[in-house]
């Protein structure tokens, strides 16, 4: 619980053996741009709320990571308002991606209220997958 939050230095997070991130771990990290969690099963809430530089959450499990919406607001993947902003995504395996589009619609639609369409609209905005970026997936 918040085991790193408010470190303003922090610009990078590669945790190859981290299974679970938990509530506000890295809240307010506002230099961290990018994180790379390989094995993670779970992202807590706010996570990482209000990373307000952090445009790269990447998730390379082949099983589903269980996560919070609340993780990524206020960074370059979400406002605070859940609103996607267009400069940062979240990778996951392409094998799973119409998973975490579901799961997103659902925390959207009751979290958020928002109606169904306009949750897959925002999740579908935040949520890549991985393979398609060679950059990254490596």
């Amino acid at each position: 619980y918040q085991a790193f939050a408010a470190c303003v230095a922090l610009t990078t997070i590669d945790f190859p053996y981290v299974a679970s991130i938990g509530d506000g771990a890295f809240a307010e990290c506002t230099a961290l741009k990018s994180v790379d969690l390989p094995v993670v099963e779970s992202v807590g809430a706010e996570a990482f709320y209000n990373c307000t530089n952090l445009h790269a959450l990447i998730l390379r499990s082949e099983t589903m990571c269980q996560m919070n919406l609340t993780a990524i607001l206020g960074t370059k993947i979400a406002t605070v308002e859940g609103m996607p902003t267009g400069e940062g995504f979240i990778y996951v395996p392409a094998a799973l991606f119409e998973d975490y589009v579901a799961n997103f619609v659902m925390q959207i639609t009751v979290g958020l209220g928002q109606d169904e369409a306009t949750a897959e609209y925002i999740a579908r905005a935040v949520l890549r997958k991985i393979e398609d970026y060679p950059e990254i997936c490596g």
